[in-house]
């Protein structure tokens, strides 16, 4: 005879029909995420499994135990290798509008007060509406709990009389009737480890690794996938069309600007020289043939240095394309290193020069994204 699992007796447990793409497929379609943005987003869904616990009804009894032992059921869950969340917390709210500029560029930064106002009126909004809203939930469960994992989307409801404790224990209980492979993982990639010349400097993997603890940290409780709604809501607020590489201006002084980022990128003139002779060859450039590119090398420089003595120009040139001077890893590690303060590798990547040892280094910039307004 088949046995009974307990936990399904008596229990309304319904799934959903919209798998987990449909949450963030919209901003897909509007061109709101790239491809690959898109693809982040999902997989995180599917490979990070969070269980929200909300309650329509308002019963003190239920938040009440929650809140004195937040702290055990939230190990309790992580042992199952469940995030457990039931309320928005200040985690959320630590994100600032620098931090979330990094990982969206292409909002301004006059645009920074609506970040915030948004925000807060998220974290002051009621928690349960806000969860049902994000998974579009119109179902007769009004106290349970949200399963999000890698199958999709299920909404268990407590039974009556049992208390939260026992439901807790019996769904954790009841996972192990229909086991799931749980992997986890950070939500953005911040850089790339694989190339092995050109290295960022440390202050910039400083940058970076604190980005990555404080999306961690969202990770770990929940949070995370609280900004879906929270980036709609300023994606229509501030009229977003799509998420774009911006173009690089080169103004008649020599500045370089990304001007849909409204950003200015600053560089010492001779790593300027070397990433405008790097832009100037799209087709890219192995570091063995730099020696080609001297007199062009040092037209750009002798345009944009300060320097007075030709003599001076010269010996600068000559000595960084001898074959066996580094100091052109230098200038390459400078400018990554330089955008990837600026936004995470996932737009920065098209812009620093890049490749793998041995092969051709190159900007992957689209070059009809590139408009010199100075003459060399």
């Amino acid at each position: 005879m088949e046995q009974i699992n307990p936990y399904l007796i008596d229990r309304q447990i319904d799934k959903l029909p919209n798998s987990i793409e449909i949450i963030v497929e919209p901003y897909l379609k509007l061109n709101l995420l790239t491809e690959a943005q898109y693809k982040t987003f999902i997989d995180y869904f599917k490979n990070n499994s969070v269980v929200y616990f909300f309650d329509l009804t308002n019963n003190t009894r239920f938040s009440d135990y929650i809140s004195s032992n937040i702290i055990e059921i939230k190990d309790m869950f992580i042992n199952n290798k469940r995030y457990f969340i039931s309320e928005i917390n200040d985690e959320l709210s630590l994100l600032n509008f620098e931090e979330f500029h990094y990982f969206f560029p292409f909002f301004k930064q006059t645009e920074s007060s609506t970040f915030k106002n948004l925000l807060h009126d998220f974290n002051t909004q009621n928690f349960s509406h806000q969860l049902l809203q994000l998974i579009k939930y119109d179902g007769e469960i009004k106290t349970g709990i949200i399963s999000i994992f890698d199958e999709g989307i299920n909404v268990h409801g407590i039974k009556q009389n049992e208390s939260v404790k026992e439901f807790f224990e019996e769904y954790l209980e009841n996972l192990n009737w229909n086991p799931i492979a749980i992997r986890f993982q950070k939500i953005f990639t911040t850089h790339e480890e694989n190339d092995e010349e050109i290295i960022i400097d440390e202050e910039t993997d400083t940058i970076i690794k604190q980005l990555e603890n404080k999306i961690s940290n969202l990770t770990e409780s929940g949070q995370i996938h609280l900004l879906i709604p929270v980036l709609e809501n300023i994606f229509k607020t501030i009229n977003v069309k799509k998420s774009e590489l911006s173009t690089i201006k080169i103004d008649k002084v020599f500045n370089i600007i990304l001007p849909e980022y409204n950003m200015e990128i600053k560089m010492s003139h001779l790593t300027k020289s070397i990433y405008f002779l790097f832009l100037k060859h799209p087709e890219g450039i192995l570091i063995s043939d730099l020696y080609l590119h001297e007199n062009e090398l040092l037209t750009i420089y002798n345009n944009i240095s300060y320097q007075n003595s030709l003599d001076k120009i010269q010996n600068t040139i000559m000595e960084l394309i001898q074959a066996d001077n580094n100091e052109i890893f230098v200038h390459l590690s400078r400018i990554k290193s330089i955008f990837l303060k600026q936004f995470t590798n996932h737009y920065a990547q098209h812009y620093y020069i890049k490749g793998k040892k041995g092969e051709v280094k190159k900007i992957e910039l689209s070059r009809e994204k590139v408009f010199f307004e100075s003459e060399f």
